[in-house]
């Protein structure tokens, strides 16, 4: 099976890249927002917490529906988690 393929049922009809958003209620200005992961440098501090947030895209069959998600940049989440291990 290729990287293209689905896991699960092996299908190539794969959407890449699929923005991950919530749909906020009809009143809001912005109907959607975007869902990220988010990392902080400094978790104890009550402000300034030194955020991090990455986006989420999402890969999704376009057969039998399965989806993984991906965050952008992970190499920067990992070596902030590093850093916090280490503290």
């Amino acid at each position: 099976m290729s990287d293209r393929a689905c896991r699960p049922c092996g299908a190539e009809e794969i959407v890449s890249g699929v923005r991950v958003s919530t749909r906020q209620s009809a009143r809001e200005t912005r109907p959607f927002g975007e869902v990220c992961l988010a990392i902080f440098r400094k978790p104890s501090a009550w402000f300034f917490k030194g955020t991090s947030r990455h986006s989420l895209r999402a890969r999704v069959c376009g057969r039998c529906a399965f989806t993984e998600l991906y965050a952008d940049d992970p190499e920067e989440l990992y070596r902030i988690a590093r850093e916090l291990a280490d503290d």
